[in-house]
């Protein structure tokens, strides 16, 4: 199984990928490097692209 984690650069998103790597899954993460100023910057529902 493949899951595909969009963090949106918000508060959980660092903490996220820990929690589910301890899955037996294939993980990706993406919008998993919040700053402070990129919260939902290019991710999420409105950037399914990404």
């Amino acid at each position: 199984m493949k899951i595909v984690l969009d963090g949106a650069n918000g508060s959980t998103s660092s903490l996220a990928p820990f929690l589910f790597g301890d899955l037996e899954a294939d993980t990706e993460t993406i919008g998993c490097s919040p700053d402070g100023y990129n919260i939902n910057e290019k991710c999420g529902s409105t950037h399914p692209e990404n």
